[in-house]
């Protein structure tokens, strides 16, 4: 796991914050995007291993989310902004 995975989701922990609460909300009505959580990870060159050890996972469970077969909860689609830097439209799709 890489210092800056690691670093980021310990940043903000649960319970959730006043400002995840927002940041959740903010995202209200749109659908999560399986491709564009891919994206995200790949943007900033982390390894499913590497992620999935910052969130306390398996590997097995982000890679259901990004092929869009399951998704992560609200806690976990928290986490995964913290550590790929992202808003919450960033991972959604509208439509």
């Amino acid at each position: 796991m890489t210092d800056t995975a690691s670093n980021r989701a310990r940043r903000k922990g649960l319970p959730l914050t006043d400002m995840q609460r927002y940041l959740l909300g903010s995202a209200e009505g749109l659908a999560f995007s399986p491709s564009r959580l891919r994206d995200a990870r790949l943007k900033t060159g982390l390894h499913q291993r590497e992620v999935a050890e910052a969130l306390g996972c398996l590997v097995d469970i982000l890679r259901r989310w990004e092929s869009g077969r399951t998704s992560p909860s609200a806690e976990l689609l928290l986490k995964l902004m913290i550590i790929y830097d992202v808003n919450p439209r960033d991972l959604m799709r509208t439509g």
